[in-house]
């Protein structure tokens, strides 16, 4: 029932039923932003905590209960957002030629079987006959959301643009806050999550690891406004990866060092989700100048003051980012600290 109310809000806001609550961060799919404002069109709204409906979610004692374990009592919701993450199910061909020679074929018959599975879905129809085993093994990889296995091409044997995934990541990357065991994402399905649909993919153990280099990814079709990934990927991570397929309502929490991301929508719908980053009120501020967070930091900071809806209520250019996190920042437990 609660996920089925998030749902509707979130249509109800996006197709204008309702106004946009002021400070609700509404954000379109970067190939739509010339698109009329609808369900069809948005792929994130972010900011919760500015209604009163969505962020229930955050303050949901069946999570918080979880956070706690995590970081303890007094609790911040720092980050929160509704994914809506479009369908990108069109496709083109790659030249075998551009695959790489030294692939194995294991995955041959795998790769048939999808095949098979995708035959009503006009994918088939593309698929000559005669195609050899490397283009073949190339679609499915790619299908599969194996972007990592040829990121390197000029072009790619995909689903459409690929402008639904999400780079390989750490949210650290986005949070000037210290210590990083002070904060804890929880991530809920509001549908099936799967990998037709772009489930999340994690790298296990990365949360053991350092923060790493962060910025937008050199991905034939572009990436979304903030859709930052970890530069210099090591092959073996992608080759690490966990792919977590969800039903409705399942939640999971991870640490903001932890390498994930997401893969292309291949089905005709939408996949949605809902998350709230939480930090411990304890958690101090840190200044970014100079450390991995500058670039990033400066962008958003730059994407944010040309906000009018910023702009009107704090009257002025932000420039320092912990302020922004801090003017966001909203107490769901406990006392509030620091943050």
């Amino acid at each position: 029932e609660d996920i089925d109310k998030y749902a509707k809000r979130f249509d109800d806001i996006v197709n204008r039923r309702l106004p946009v609550p002021p400070g609700l961060t509404v954000q379109k799919e970067y190939q739509r932003v010339k698109d009329e404002q609808n369900a069809q069109t948005i792929y994130k709204i972010q900011d919760l905590f500015v209604d009163d409906v969505l962020f229930e979610y955050c303050k949901h004692p069946n999570v918080l209960d979880y956070v706690e374990a995590f970081i303890g009592p007094n609790l911040m919701a720092i980050h929160n957002m509704l994914i809506n993450k479009p369908s990108d199910s069109g496709s083109k061909l790659i030249s075998e030629e551009m695959v790489p020679r030294e692939w194995d074929y294991s995955v041959w018959n795998e790769a048939r079987e999808w095949e098979s599975r995708t035959a009503t879905s006009g994918v088939r129809s593309r698929i000559d006959s005669r195609i050899s085993k490397s283009m073949l093994k190339a679609l499915y990889e790619v299908c599969s959301g194996v972007e990592g296995v040829i990121r390197e091409s000029s072009q790619t044997l995909c689903a459409g643009s690929k402008s639904s995934r999400h780079p390989l990541h750490q949210d650290i990357s986005y949070f000037p806050l210290r210590p990083m065991d002070g904060i804890v994402c929880a991530w809920t399905a509001m549908e099936t999550v799967n990998r037709a649909n772009g489930c999340l993919v994690c790298i296990p153990g990365t949360h053991k690891g350092a923060h790493l280099e962060h910025w937008y990814p050199e991905w034939d079709g572009g990436v979304n406004k903030g859709y930052y990934g970890v530069k210099d990927m090591p092959a073996t991570g992608y080759e690490r990866r966990v792919h977590l397929e969800m039903e409705a309502g399942d939640c999971i929490f991870f640490h903001p060092l932890l390498i994930h991301g997401s893969g292309t929508n291949r089905t005709q719908g939408f996949r949605k989700a809902i998350s709230c980053d939480y930090a411990s009120s304890d958690c101090q501020y840190i200044d970014v100048k100079g450390t991995l967070h500058e670039k990033m930091a400066d962008e958003i900071m730059e994407h944010v003051n040309k906000s009018i809806i910023f702009n009107q209520e704090y009257g002025k250019q932000i420039t320092n980012y912990s302020l922004l996190f801090k003017t966001r920042a909203q107490l769901v437990r406990g006392m509030r600290i620091n943050v």
